[in-house]
Parts: C-alpha cells; structure tokens; sequence
C-alpha cells in the first residue's frame, strides 16, 4: 500500500518535471503537428496584399462565421460618381478558402503589434500535401507584379488620392494610431485587398479627364515646370539606364490660394499617378517610414507634403506643442526623402506659405526659382502668385465665357492682385447672380467647356452594369 505522503510528494515532483519541460514539451509538439499541418505567417503588408488578392480572386470562402464589412466613398466608373461602396474585408478569426478540393485556412490581424504597431500578420495553414507553401505563395507574388506591371503599361487610370495619416493627435483610426490610408483598395492596379459587394474591383477609381491642366492658369514658370515633369515620367528608362536615380523634389511656395495644391492635382491627373499626402502634424518618425514604404510600393507616384512650414520652423517641430509626443524629427525627414532606399519613380512635392521658414537643409528660397539650394532633396522650386492681366482674363473667360459680354466688362482691372482662388470665387458669384437674379440661363456642358480644347465628350452611352 502507497504511503499518501509519498503519493503527494511523487505527484508533486512529477509535475513539476512537467512544467520545467513543458517548454520543450511544446517544441516537439508543434514539430510532431506540422508533420501534418503546414502553417505560415506573414508580417508584411505587401505580402498580405498579394496573398489577399489570389484568395479573393481564385478560392471560394466560408460563408460561416462572423464577417467583417466597410463602407467606404470610392468613385464608380459606371455611375461617373463618387458613392458609398460596401467591401469585405480578410475576418480575424479562422475562415476556409476552397480551390476544388483544397483547403486552406486563413487568420488576419491588421494591428497584431498593438497601438502604434501597424503590424500586418496574416497566418495560412493547409494539409500538407494540398499545396507547395513556396508555389503558392511565388504565385500570389507573380500574380501580384503581372497586375502592377500590367497596368503601368495599359490606359487603365492610376490616378487616385491616398491620404496617410500619423498616431498623433486626437483624430485615433480604428487601428489604435497607426498609420492609416482613405483609399479603400489598391484599384490603382486592380489589387483586390478587399471583395466590394457589387462592383468589379476594375469598376472603381478615378477617371482620368482628358485634358486637366487647360482648366490650370499658370505663369510662364509653371508651365516649364509642367513641361518638366512630362518630360521626366517619360524618361524612367533613360535615368535607369545611365543609374541617374529616377526620382524628382519639388518645393511649391507661395500665398494661400495661388493653386499650388490645384495644380498638384491636375498634373497627377495628366501624367495618370497616384497621389499619397502624407499628413506630416501627425506623424511620428515610425509613422512617417511606414508611410514612406507604402508610397514607394504604388511608384511611380507623386508623394505630396503640403505646408510644411506648419510643421518645421526651421528644425524645431512645431505642429506636436502642446502635445504629448515628440511628434517627427527633422533629420528623420531629410534621411527619408534623400536616404539609401531605391526611391526610384518617387515625385515628392512639398507646398509651403511661408519660404523663410524652411531650414536650408532643405531648401533655400531666392534668385533664380529654377536653380535648387539641395539637389536631392529639392531639385526644383516654383513660385506661384497673384495672377497676371492675361490670366485673370483667361479664367474669367473660362467661367463666364457662356454669359452675355456685359458680365465680363471691367473685371480683369476689378480683380487686379487677387488670387487664383480669389478670383474663381469672384466669378463664381457673378454667375450665380447673373442665373438667380437676371434670368441669365446657363449652360451646364457635362464634360468640357467650350475654351478647352483638344478634349473628348464623355461617352453618354456607357451603361450601368447589368447584375
């Protein structure tokens, strides 16, 4: 018969063999399951891209479990509106993909690493033998660089804005502070990220107008630098060819609504890139990596910094007083737009109100605005201003050019010193008062007007899609 003290004292001592290997217990464990079982993490957010795209493209899914939806404005191609699409997004808990009789499982965790993280972990597990880890995943990476490529060289619109945001400030994203993006999907180049409910991912993105810069009023220096820039997306080859990084740093300076931000728009939508503004106030140094990583994966693409006056005085960050974060370093700044990473087909474009601001670290303003203070950083500096006689007349007559000669007399020597800003509004008003008290009818062309030239009607017989 056992003694009931030895009995306690055996127990004891055995399972505390267990705990003191239960370490290696768990070791040889999960080596004896992937005898079976094969399982793999992703950190990557490039990689959980392409693995999302082949999913939603080629498998079937679960319809049990608890699903996760957006809803989020993107602009309709068929419809030529932006409206509120409905997406599916990756779920966090375990669901199945089906290709025939294959079986894999998938978990997401858009911000694994906790706040501030941003981590992307995604995690694929399968019977072995259904699937080769590195075939599957060397195919979701070819199918992944076939739609980039593919792309960049059709007349399929790349042209949208990505607004990435910083962990600072009271404005907190569902992600606890990480960095996030306003666009819903990378539809720039047809990567489904996530399923929309109704439309085809190659239904949704910004068309591309036909001619924006002829709404543009521009001084002799902006236009060579809109010349410039034509140039240079024409000459990725060239550059490449003779190691010359691919890249270009502009700096627009000038009063508040001299249409730097507008020309900026209308010059992505001529050379059809993407725009990604980087909201600089509220980034910390790890927010502003993160951000410059995933404009370098859409390159070619214009980076957009706007009033970076606001944030630097010099070197001293001066958007994060009054806040409980360092907010971003100056250094961390200039390491960023002129470091060691391949930045090739990166246009960065920074926009200030106040040039006597800026550190000449980044850029000196004065003399000659063709000539930059820090190639490599700031290639080129253009000024904008008031409007000149000829362009006050030119975008006058663009908006009032459909109303009797009488709306126009005297008001390009009325507007003298306005802005472009100043001056659209000014003529705006005139319009409405010309429709809503003089009886004045108005035409309202759905594509052009008749000063633009060289630009197509939209097509009026594109239909919606049938479903």
């Amino acid at each position: 018969m056992i003694n009931p003290l030895t009995g306690i004292i055996g127990g004891t001592a055995a399972l505390g063999l267990v705990t003191s290997c239960w370490g290696k217990i768990k070791v040889y464990a999960g080596r004896f399951y992937s005898l079976f079982i094969v399982k793999a993490q992703l950190d990557n957010e490039l990689a959980e891209k392409a693995v999302c795209n082949v999913l939603w493209k080629e498998f079937k899914w679960s319809k049990l479990g608890t699903k996760i939806f957006l809803f989020r404005t993107s602009y309709v191609r068929p419809e030529r509106s932006a409206m509120c699409v409905a997406f599916e997004k990756m779920p966090k808990e375990r669901t199945v993909f089906r290709k025939g009789w294959r079986f894999i499982t998938v978990t997401s965790d858009n911000n694994a690493g906790g706040k501030g993280g941003g981590d992307h972990t995604m995690e694929i597990s399968f019977i072995r033998g259904m699937f080769k880890l590195d075939g599957f995943l060397q195919h979701c990476v070819d199918e992944f660089n076939r739609l980039t490529r593919e792309t960049a060289q059709s007349s399929c619109c790349r042209f949208h804005v990505v607004k990435i945001h910083g962990s600072i400030g009271e404005d907190q994203r569902a992600d606890n502070g990480a960095p996030t993006a306003e666009a819903v999907s990378d539809d720039d180049n047809r990567i489904q990220i996530y399923r929309p409910l109704r439309w085809n991912i190659e239904d949704l993105g910004q068309p591309n107008p036909p001619n924006p810069m002829n709404a543009m009023v521009l001084s002799p220096s902006g236009m060579d630098a809109f010349e410039e820039a034509k140039r240079w997306m024409k000459s990725g080859d060239w550059f490449k060819n003779h190691f010359v990084p691919w890249k270009r740093g502009w700096l627009l300076y000038g009063a508040a609504g001299t249409g730097k931000t507008s020309f900026v728009r209308a010059m992505a939508q001529h050379l059809d890139l993407p725009v990604v503004a980087l909201d600089l106030p509220t980034m910390t140094n790890q927010d502003l990596d993160r951000g410059w990583d995933r404009a370098i994966d859409k390159s070619p693409c214009i980076v957009l910094m706007e009033d970076i006056d606001a944030v630097f005085d010099g070197r001293k960050n001066v958007a994060v007083e009054g806040k409980n974060s360092p907010g971003l370093s100056f250094d961390c700044l200039l390491n960023t737009i002129d470091g060691v990473e391949n930045t090739d087909g990166v246009f960065l474009i920074l926009t200030t109100n106040h040039p006597d601001k800026l550190d000449p670290a980044l850029a000196v303003v004065g003399g000659d605005s063709l000539v930059a203070s820090r190639p490599g950083r700031v290639d080129r500096m253009v000024e904008f201003g008031v409007l000149e006689a000829e362009g006050r007349l030119q975008m006058a007559e663009r908006i009032l050019g459909d109303l009797p000669p009488k709306y126009m007399e005297g008001i390009v020597e009325c507007t003298e010193g306005m802005t472009g800003a100043q001056l659209q509004e000014y003529c705006a008003r005139i319009a409405m008062k010309a429709f809503w008290e003089d009886g004045v009818e108005i035409k309202a062309e759905p594509c052009c007007h008749s000063l633009i030239r060289n630009t197509a009607q939209c097509d009026p017989s594109e239909k919606r899609p049938n479903y």
